[in-house]
């Protein structure tokens, strides 16, 4: 079907997942696009500190300088390999959890607290997931399993916890509303 719809654009009897692999052995996605991103993030860095000044040329020879030699040894080329599509798969899972939270809260908005110690604890989960050694002997995975009978209870117990002190107007002013405001910026 797709065919059907490309081939007046030159894309005779090929599919889009050939021209992905003939990208990947040219080194597109191994060379190529980890130079950009080193490049920009490092072209980004300095024209914004402004380190040496307002100087473009200057700055843009640094960027390719580094994006080059990012890519001597291939060690980014392996990280970005790694981190990309994990990076995908775990963009979906907090887009599926705020289509759910959009289902169970009526404003479609949640205290900015509270969303700080969610994205705490997915990053919690992602770092000691990404542990090549042994954590916690068997690694994550298992100790998760041994030990979720006393996680969810607690996880349980402080999310009434923060529900209940957050029910609750403060009376006075107090340390506790200088922490509020810095985590609900709309309140």
């Amino acid at each position: 079907m797709i065919e059907v719809l490309l081939a007046p654009f030159g894309f005779y009897g090929g599919n889009f997942g050939s021209i992905l692999s003939q990208l990947e052995q040219m080194g597109f996605f191994a060379y190529v696009l980890p130079f950009l991103v080193v490049f920009a993030i490092v072209f980004g860095v300095l024209s914004n500190a402004k380190f040496l000044g307002d100087n473009k040329a200057i700055n843009a020879v640094i960027a390719i300088s580094v994006g080059l030699m990012a890519l001597q040894f291939g060690v980014v080329t392996q990280f970005f390999g790694e981190i990309f599509p994990r990076l995908g798969i775990w963009l979906s899972i907090i887009l599926a959890g705020l289509i759910v939270i959009g289902f169970f809260s009526p404003s479609g908005k949640l205290p900015f607290g509270f969303m700080m110690i969610v994205a705490g604890g997915i990053i919690a989960v992602i770092v000691a997931g990404s542990f090549n050694e042994p954590f916690f002997d068997y690694g994550f995975p298992f100790w998760l399993t041994q030990n979720l009978g006393w996680i969810i209870p607690v996880a349980v117990i402080l999310a009434v916890i923060g529900w209940a002190w957050s029910s609750q107007a403060p009376k006075t002013t107090t340390g506790v509303d200088l922490v509020r405001k810095i985590f609900e910026p709309g309140k």
